[in-house]
C-alpha cells in the first residue's frame, strides 16, 4: 500500500510539472513556394551570399565556402586568363577610352553597316549560347531549362535594341569602369574565396543590370514579375512552377524541391553542390579554378 500510494503520489507530481510546463514550440515550415520566391528575391537583389545561404542547408553551406577555391569553373585556363586581363584592365587609368576606341566602330556606324546583320548575328549568338549551356557543369537540369528560355526571349529584344545610341554606349563604358575598380582579386593570384566571389559577382551583376537599362531591357522588371505556384506537395517532396516575364513574355519552369530540417531546398541544386563536394573530396576535377569574376589574374 505504500508503495502504491508512492506511485501514485509520484505520478500526481508529473502530471502537476507538467501542466505548468509551457507547450513545446513547434518549428515553423516554410512552405516550398515561399523557399523558391525568397531565393529569387536574393537573386534579383544581387545578393549571392545570400542566396546561397537560403539555398543551402547549414552544413552543405559550409562545405561550400569551404570548397570554392578548389571548385571547378566553366573556362579552360587560357579562356580564364584572357577574361581576367580584360577584368583587370578595366580598373586602369584610360580604360574607358580604350574601350571606347574598341567599340566606337560599331556604335558609330551601327544603322549603316550591321542593322541589316542583326538577325543573323544574333541567331549565331544564341546557337553559341546554347551550346554553352548544355556543357555547363555548374548549371542544374532546371537551371539550364530556365537560360534557354530566356536566351530565345532576348532574341527580339537584341533585335530592337539601341546599339548605336553614342550617349547610351560612354554610360555603359563608365558603368563597367567603376565596377572594374571595385573588382577584388587576390595577391597571390590564387582563385579568390567564397567572400570575394560573392562580393565581385554582386558587382558584376549589379553594373549588368544598370547597363541594361540603358538598351532597354529591365531586368528589375523581370525579377519583380516572379511568382510561384504548388503543384505537388508531399510534404517531403514538392514540384513548384516559377513564372516570370522577360521582354513581355511570359516564361516559366518547374522546380523539384525537397524537404530536410522543416527547410525546403531546390533538389536539384542540392544535388549538384553535394556531387561537386564529393569530387573535390576525392580529388575529381579540381583542377579548374573557379568562376570565372573572381579567379586570379
Amino acid at each position: 500500500m505504500h508503495r502504491l500510494l508512492l506511485a501514485l503520489a509520484l505520478c500526481l507530481l508529473v502530471a502537476c510539472h507538467q501542466d505548468d510546463a509551457p507547450a513545446p514550440v513547434p518549428v515553423a515550415v516554410t512552405p516550398p513556394e515561399a523557399a523558391l520566391k525568397a531565393s529569387v528575391d536574393l537573386l534579383g537583389r544581387g545578393d549571392f551570399a545570400g542566396f546561397w545561404q537560403h539555398a543551402l542547408p547549414p552544413a552543405d553551406f559550409a562545405k561550400l565556402k569551404a570548397d570554392w577555391q578548389r571548385r571547378p569553373g566553366a573556362l579552360d585556363d587560357a579562356d580564364r586568363r584572357r577574361l581576367d586581363a580584360a577584368l583587370a584592365g578595366l580598373g586602369r587609368d584610360g580604360a574607358d577610352k580604350k574601350l571606347w576606341t574598341g567599340i566606337s566602330p560599331f556604335v558609330l556606324h551601327f544603322e549603316r553597316d550591321y542593322r541589316e546583320q542583326m538577325p543573323l548575328t544574333i541567331g549565331v549568338f544564341q546557337s553559341i549560347a546554347m551550346t554553352g549551356i548544355g556543357s555547363a557543369r555548374s548549371l542544374t537540369t532546371a537551371q539550364k531549362a530556365l537560360a534557354r528560355e530566356a536566351v530565345l526571349a532576348l532574341g527580339p529584344w537584341a533585335q530592337a535594341a539601341p546599339w548605336g545610341d553614342v550617349a547610351a554606349a560612354h554610360k555603359a563604358i563608365d558603368i563597367a569602369v567603376a565596377a572594374g575598380k571595385d573588382l577584388q582579386y587576390p595577391a597571390d593570384g590564387r582563385p579568390a574565396d567564397f567572400d570575394t566571389s560573392m562580393r565581385n559577382q554582386q558587382l558584376a551583376f549589379n553594373a549588368v543590370v544598370d547597363m541594361a537599362h540603358l538598351y532597354n531591357l529591365d531586368l528589375d522588371a523581370m525579377f519583380a514579375s516572379a511568382h510561384t505556384q504548388v503543384l505537388e506537395n508531399t510534404e517531403a517532396s514538392a514540384r513548384v512552377r516559377l513564372l516570370y516575364t522577360l521582354v513581355d513574355r511570359p516564361l516559366s519552369i518547374e522546380i523539384a524541391m525537397v524537404r530536410e530540417d522543416g527547410h525546403w531546398y531546390d533538389r536539384d541544386l542540392l544535388e549538384s553542390v553535394r556531387s561537386t563536394h564529393d569530387d573535390i573530396v576525392h580529388g575529381i576535377g579540381t583542377d579548374v579554378p573557379a568562376a570565372p569574376l573572381t579567379s586570379a589574374r
